[in-house]
């Protein structure tokens, strides 16, 4: 994806938290589904992406 038009970490991690109430899942539930939702198998490799997107 590209820089430009990727939304934030940060509001990423906002879209959890809301996405934690509405659906009533675990904190960790809603960052994989996140992930999955932008391409990516775990939370963690999306912020793996975003972090080495960050340094080039």
């Amino acid at each position: 994806m590209h820089q430009a038009t990727r939304p934030s970490l940060d509001r990423l991690k906002k879209q959890a938290k809301k996405l934690k109430k509405e659906a009533g899942i675990t904190h960790c539930q809603a960052l994989h589904l996140i992930a999955q939702n932008h391409g990516f198998n775990t939370w963690l490799s999306l912020r793996a992406a975003y972090e080495q997107q960050a340094t080039h």
